[in-house]
């Protein structure tokens, strides 16, 4: 390796980080047959170190989903923390309710005794108040933290379940893409290619319309509700 370019723009570093990256480019690579003992041999040119190396453990808040809850029902929700270490852990934890909303919590501390390289888990009850809306609950141990997630809900409001929106304009954020996932179809390749809403296409010898409206199905405990 004798050197690097992204978009032309020469790089000394033994690496390339994402947000260089994060709307694509031209990474270049200049090749010999002996290795160049300058370039990339600076401290620091080496890549920044994975924090993930210096915890003692790692933290989750569960259901991974979240809770949906109507106003004033209750549902269970755990923490588990994860031992990274070869020695037995005592693991003492917070959770904090949120500040607005009513949303309360049966336990908000606690100790774990967690075995190496394992986990433990402590179970509680979220009770959600009268104000509808989003919430989190805040969980921390160890210097590690999670968030859990709880919908406050009307019965028969549809807003917090996941919809199946596909198709999105470039550099839009559609953190209600398939599953929640945020990836989508993008708008500007099939328009490129002709396929706008309202348009007429034939594919495979059968013209349809392409549909002009929003989406309206929605997708509860991997069910679909049309």
């Amino acid at each position: 390796m004798h050197g690097v370019t992204v978009d032309g723009h020469s790089r000394n570093d033994a690496y390339v980080d994402f947000d260089a990256l994060r709307n694509g480019g031209v990474v270049s690579y200049e090749l010999a047959s002996t290795p160049d003992q300058e370039w990339g041999a600076a401290a620091s040119s080496a890549p920044p170190s994975d924090p993930l190396g210096g915890k003692q453990a790692l933290v989750s808040a569960g259901p991974p989903s979240g809770l949906i809850l109507s106003p004033g029902a209750s549902g269970a929700a755990s923490f588990t923390v994860e031992n990274l270490t070869a020695r037995p852990m005592t693991a003492n934890w917070t959770a904090s309710p949120p500040s607005s909303g009513g949303v309360t919590l049966s336990s908000r501390s606690g100790t774990l005794s967690v075995p190496p390289d394992s986990t433990a888990s402590a179970s509680l009850t979220v009770t959600a108040g009268s104000a509808t809306g989003s919430y989190a609950v805040d969980f921390s141990a160890e210097g590690a933290s999670s968030a859990l997630n709880v919908d406050v809900a009307a019965p028969g409001d549809m807003w917090p379940y996941y919809n199946a929106i596909g198709i999105s304009s470039d550099g839009q954020d559609v953190p209600e893409g398939y599953d929640g996932s945020g990836y989508t179809y993008s708008a500007n390749a099939l328009a490129a290619d002709g396929i706008t809403p309202g348009a007429a296409l034939t594919v495979g010898g059968v013209g349809y319309t392409w549909p002009d409206e929003p989406p309206a199905r929605s997708t509860a405990s991997g069910r679909p509700a049309r």
